[in-house]
């Protein structure tokens, strides 16, 4: 049982969050943003599933996870709405639409740009502890299972019903069911991390051995993040291969904590900083418009076509994120369940 922070799993966390930032920072489409956004969120979702295994049960209930995320969803939902406000009177879009959309995602749980994943995450954790505690291993992944191809149908449906029927009604049974599905797909990738922290296989492979799969798992990530495209995890896009997403997810995942597992972090403390910190980044970094807003500054001085243009954008991230994490860890810290990220398990 873990009673301390892993420094490795900050590392991991640290690493993803960079990952998700540059992806949302980068406009251009790349085959290394192709590759990142295989795997980025799912990152978090094995590690979950991994410290499930490693935690005690009180930490594992579901009362004590949505408890956990509850509060940091509605503020920063309500956060968000506010902001979209601000930013249409300045783009002179419709405020009411923009905000009721807003709304109306915020209530179906499907959640406002990253926010989504708190809803997902908190759906997926419950639905897993309750299969672990409740039905059998086998009959568990049967299930697990059953939950993916819904989730693949689901995204075919949508796509192929998407500009037949009126789009209101399109996004009125969109978002509900959507937030739900997705769901399921996360169901998986934390019982992944379940079984990996459970049964110990990363633990009784070499630290050599290890690297190297963990190289050979993100080159299969890469050649599976060439041969799908039109993606979008969030959105429920699988695009033309829904199982060789899945696949490139997971190995990119597992590739990363393959990696990084036990790792000395000597070196790494901003990673780790950052990782301590991850969900103050997730909900803030779009809800707070400062990728936009970044960007804007950034294109006053070089042209957005300049190969230096994200990594400079997202050095003006990092740097805007720095004292809200500092003011969310402090003055503000009753908006993530009324502590410090640093004393999250």
């Amino acid at each position: 049982m873990i009673t301390k922070r892993l420094d490795w799993v900050d590392c991991v966390k640290g690493i993803s969050i960079i990952l998700i930032m540059f992806g949302h920072i980068e406009t251009h489409t790349t085959l290394f943003k192709g590759f990142i956004s295989m795997f980025h969120v799912q990152v978090f979702l094995v590690i979950s599933g991994y410290l499930f295994a490693k935690n005690n049960k009180n930490s594992n209930s579901i009362k004590s996870i949505i408890k956990k995320i509850c509060i940091p969803y509605v503020i920063f939902s309500i956060l968000a709405i506010i902001f979209d406000i601000i930013f249409c009177v300045f783009d002179s879009q419709s405020i009411i639409k923009t905000t009721l959309i807003d709304v109306y995602k915020t209530l179906t749980l499907f959640g406002i740009l990253a926010i989504w994943y708190l809803p997902s995450y908190t759906i997926a954790s419950s639905l897993f502890l309750i299969l672990k505690d409740k039905v059998k291993a086998n009959l568990r992944w049967v299930i697990i299972a059953f939950l993916i191809v819904i989730s693949v149908v689901f995204s075919y449906l949508f796509n192929y019903i998407h500009g037949i029927i009126n789009s209101f009604y399109y996004d009125l049974i969109y978002f509900p069911v959507a937030a739900i599905v997705r769901s399921l797909v996360c169901v998986f990738y934390i019982a992944i991390g379940f079984e990996l922290g459970a049964k110990e296989y990363i633990e009784r492979i070499p630290n050599y051995y290890r690297v190297i799969i963990a190289i050979l798992l993100l080159i299969l990530t890469a050649t599976c993040s060439v041969i799908s495209n039109d993606r979008n995890f969030s959105m429920l896009e699988f695009g033309n291969y829904p199982f060789i997403l899945l696949l490139g997810a997971l190995t990119g995942a597992l590739g990363v904590i393959f990696l990084l597992f036990k790792c000395d972090c000597k070196y790494m403390k901003p990673i780790m900083f950052l990782g301590k910190n991850s969900l103050i980044i997730l909900v803030t970094h779009m809800t707070f418009k400062l990728t936009n807003l970044s960007r804007y500054i950034v294109s006053m001085f070089v042209d957005d076509n300049n190969p230096f243009y994200s990594l400079i954008s997202f050095a003006f991230l990092l740097m805007m994120e720095v004292p809200i994490i500092f003011l969310f860890n402090g003055p503000l810290k009753f908006c993530i369940s009324g502590k410090s990220l640093r004393e999250k398990d």
